[in-house]
């Protein structure tokens, strides 16, 4: 089946990209707001964990496709057997205004798009209120 691409976007208060790589770009920075634990298997391999190690607990590795230091990061899951899909988080700076937005692109399976976007809704709440950005 095939998988339906999303993307949102997400004003930031932040001024500065680089602020907002540590938060995207780094497993520290990832782990504040997007997973109970991220740790780094290599450089270009991030493991993601949901609940407590120790206890019950969901882990999923991704591997960095291609990043832009202070830009984009795109990731695909281990085990992702859809082959256009990927999620990656990119920043950009309106000419305008000057101001950051995140623009999050992510795939999911036709009848868990909205449950998808609910997640990356309270992902990026929980940034803000960790952050301030």
């Amino acid at each position: 089946m095939q998988k339906k691409r999303i993307r949102k976007e997400y004003q930031l208060s932040a001024k500065s990209p680089s602020m907002v790589w540590g938060l995207i770009g780094e497993a520290s920075g990832l782990q504040k707001w997007i997973a109970d634990y991220v740790d780094v298997d290599n450089e270009n391999s991030f493991v993601f964990t949901w609940g407590e190690e120790w206890t019950e607990h969901h882990s999923i590795t991704f591997c960095v496709l291609d990043k832009k230091k202070n830009e984009y990061i795109r990731f695909r899951a281990d085990d992702e057997e859809c082959p256009e899909a990927y999620m990656e988080m990119r920043i950009e700076k309106s000419e305008l205004t000057g101001s950051l937005t995140l623009v999050v692109t992510d795939y999911a399976e036709p009848d868990e798009t909205e449950a998808l976007e609910d997640i990356w809704d309270n992902n990026i709440e929980r940034l803000h209120r960790i952050s301030g950005i």
